[in-house]
Protein backbone atom coordinates (compact mmCIF):
# COMPACT_ATOMS: atom_id res chain seq x y z
CA UNK A 1 0.00 0.00 0.00
CA UNK A 2 1.17 3.40 -1.23
CA UNK A 3 1.21 6.41 1.04
CA UNK A 4 0.34 9.48 -0.71
CA UNK A 5 2.46 12.15 0.63
CA UNK A 6 0.32 15.53 1.37
CA UNK A 7 2.23 18.37 0.34
CA UNK A 8 -0.16 21.13 1.12
CA UNK A 9 0.98 22.48 4.74
CA UNK A 10 4.70 22.66 3.19
CA UNK A 11 3.19 24.81 0.42
CA UNK A 12 1.37 27.00 2.58
CA UNK A 13 3.98 27.74 4.98
CA UNK A 14 6.07 28.42 2.22
CA UNK A 15 3.83 30.79 0.77
CA UNK A 16 2.53 32.46 4.05
CA UNK A 17 6.28 33.18 4.96
CA UNK A 18 7.68 34.36 1.56
CA UNK A 19 4.55 37.26 1.46
CA UNK A 20 5.43 38.18 5.05
CA UNK A 21 8.81 38.98 3.73
CA UNK A 22 8.06 40.58 0.72
CA UNK A 23 5.33 43.08 2.81
CA UNK A 24 8.23 43.97 5.06
CA UNK A 25 10.83 44.17 2.23
CA UNK A 26 8.33 46.91 0.52
CA UNK A 27 7.77 48.34 3.99
CA UNK A 28 11.85 49.07 4.89
CA UNK A 29 12.58 49.54 1.19
CA UNK A 30 9.89 52.57 0.97
CA UNK A 31 11.01 53.79 4.52
CA UNK A 32 14.56 53.91 3.82
CA UNK A 33 14.20 54.90 0.09
CA UNK A 34 15.91 51.42 -0.86
CA UNK A 35 15.44 50.25 -4.51
CA UNK A 36 17.72 46.85 -3.56
CA UNK A 37 14.96 46.05 -0.94
CA UNK A 38 11.87 46.96 -3.30
CA UNK A 39 13.67 45.33 -6.56
CA UNK A 40 13.99 42.23 -3.66
CA UNK A 41 10.63 42.03 -2.92
CA UNK A 42 9.39 41.87 -6.18
CA UNK A 43 12.23 38.73 -7.02
CA UNK A 44 10.56 36.57 -3.56
CA UNK A 45 7.20 37.80 -5.04
CA UNK A 46 7.58 36.11 -8.00
CA UNK A 47 8.61 33.49 -6.47
CA UNK A 48 5.71 33.23 -4.73
CA UNK A 49 3.65 33.12 -7.81
CA UNK A 50 6.02 30.15 -8.86
CA UNK A 51 5.10 28.84 -5.24
CA UNK A 52 1.40 29.22 -6.05
CA UNK A 53 1.15 27.52 -9.58
CA UNK A 54 3.37 24.56 -8.03
CA UNK A 55 0.81 24.35 -5.73
CA UNK A 56 -2.19 24.34 -8.27
CA UNK A 57 -0.38 22.03 -10.32
CA UNK A 58 0.27 19.44 -7.50
CA UNK A 59 -3.43 19.69 -6.67
CA UNK A 60 -4.92 18.92 -10.02
CA UNK A 61 -2.11 16.10 -10.84
CA UNK A 62 -4.16 14.67 -8.01
CA UNK A 63 -7.60 14.77 -9.68
CA UNK A 64 -9.72 12.02 -10.20
CA UNK A 65 -9.35 10.60 -14.33
CA UNK A 66 -12.57 11.33 -15.93
CA UNK A 67 -14.23 9.93 -19.15
CA UNK A 68 -12.96 12.61 -20.96
CA UNK A 69 -9.65 13.16 -19.45
CA UNK A 70 -8.51 9.60 -18.77
CA UNK A 71 -5.01 10.23 -17.48
CA UNK A 72 -6.62 13.23 -16.13
CA UNK A 73 -4.68 16.20 -15.28
CA UNK A 74 -1.33 14.95 -14.17
CA UNK A 75 0.80 16.66 -16.71
CA UNK A 76 0.13 19.56 -15.22
CA UNK A 77 3.16 19.34 -13.02
CA UNK A 78 4.50 19.30 -16.62
CA UNK A 79 3.10 22.70 -17.82
CA UNK A 80 3.74 24.37 -14.82
CA UNK A 81 7.32 23.40 -15.15
CA UNK A 82 7.24 24.80 -18.37
CA UNK A 83 5.62 27.82 -17.75
CA UNK A 84 8.18 28.65 -14.20
CA UNK A 85 11.50 28.05 -17.08
CA UNK A 86 9.67 30.79 -19.68
CA UNK A 87 9.19 33.19 -16.41
CA UNK A 88 12.99 32.80 -16.14
CA UNK A 89 13.80 33.13 -19.81
CA UNK A 90 11.97 36.09 -19.84
CA UNK A 91 13.32 37.73 -16.93
CA UNK A 92 16.82 36.79 -18.44
CA UNK A 93 16.24 38.52 -21.62
CA UNK A 94 15.07 41.53 -19.90
CA UNK A 95 18.27 41.87 -17.74
CA UNK A 96 19.99 41.22 -21.22
CA UNK A 97 18.31 44.22 -23.12
CA UNK A 98 18.57 46.31 -19.82
CA UNK A 99 22.58 45.51 -19.63
CA UNK A 100 23.24 46.34 -23.75
CA UNK A 101 21.67 49.13 -23.28
CA UNK A 102 24.12 50.44 -20.66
Amino acid sequence: MTERIQYNKAFTVGIALNIIYVIVEVFYGLHINSMALIADAGHNFSDVLGLVLAWVSAYLAKTATTKIRTYGFRKSTILAALLLQLKLLGKFQHLYQQQVQL
